[in-house]
């Protein structure tokens, strides 16, 4: 089993995936737009329990996540 997506949150040109593992385990990965484009995506930040977990994770770390729409 890939991983597979589970939520996208996206403001302006980054983004966070939301990921099941195929361990079964949660994860988030950022992306970034340039030119258009969507770059890869980054290497796993945490493994965690549940989607929550991982996207109350991310909103914690991730400093443009917590700016309004």
């Amino acid at each position: 089993m890939e991983e597979q997506i589970i939520k996208i949150i996206q403001r302006g040109k980054n983004r966070v995936h939301i990921l099941l593992r195929s361990d079964g385990a949660f994860t988030y990965h950022t992306q970034n737009q340039s030119q258009g484009d969507w770059g890869p995506m980054g290497l796993d930040c945490g493994i965690y329990d549940s989607p929550e977990t991982a996207e109350e994770e991310a909103n914690s770390r991730i400093w443009w996540l917590r700016k309004p729409l």
